[in-house]
């Protein structure tokens, strides 16, 4: 198992040969189950698997089947990870799979069953396969991207509301990625003498 520190740490447990994460009451959790196999550049591999959740508001923010790139021994922060966009119900059960490329230089997959901020979640993991596949067609990528500041003064949920409003506008074009300008979440705050970023920070 992972977590980045022992008080985010869910709750493990393996029952009836699933793989079972839960939150614990604990609205910070952040941990994954996690396994290291071998890899190979350019390589493309599909990640499967099939579970059953409980309380679970919001399948793509709470749980996050992903691949981290493994390079040797180099730290986390400097391995490319890719996580599963695809998902599809199949009875009581939630299936999901993507299919990735290795990325050069990286000789290991390690992956990991992640489930955050959800205090009240369980989540059992019945299945889980990581096999080689044939590589995706290649395709654009479509960015939107705004330059916007909200009217003078707009507090916190002015920022969220109307920056909102502009990715509802650029939604009409489906991009794959919108990009927000620097500093959104803190643009066009009252001037307040002392008040650290951090208290406006996003999770």
């Amino acid at each position: 198992t992972w977590s980045p520190m022992p008080s985010l740490s869910p709750a493990f447990s393996a029952e009836n040969g699933s793989l079972r994460i839960s939150g614990s009451g604990n609205r910070h959790c952040f941990g994954a189950w996690r396994q290291r196999v071998p890899a190979r550049p350019w390589t493309a591999y599909r990640l499967r698997v099939v579970l059953c959740c409980e309380r679970v508001e919001d399948l793509f923010l709470h749980v996050t089947p992903h691949v981290v790139w493994r390079r040797g021994e180099l730290p986390e922060e400097n391995c490319a990870e890719d996580a599963i966009r695809h998902y599809r119900r199949d009875g009581d059960r939630i299936v999901g799979e993507d299919t990735f490329v290795a990325p050069a230089n990286c000789d290991g997959a390690e992956v990991r069953l992640l489930l955050r901020y959800a205090p009240d979640a369980a989540v059992w993991f019945e299945e889980v396969s990581l096999t080689e596949a044939e590589a995706p067609v290649p395709r654009r990528v479509r960015v939107g991207t705004m330059k916007f500041r909200p009217p003078r003064p707009s507090g916190p949920m002015d920022h969220v509301r109307l920056y909102g409003e502009q990715i509802d506008r650029l939604g009409a074009t489906q991009p794959d990625l919108v990009l927000l300008p620097e500093f959104a979440n803190t643009a066009s705050l009252p001037p307040r003498r002392g008040v650290d970023l951090w208290e406006f920070a996003e999770p």
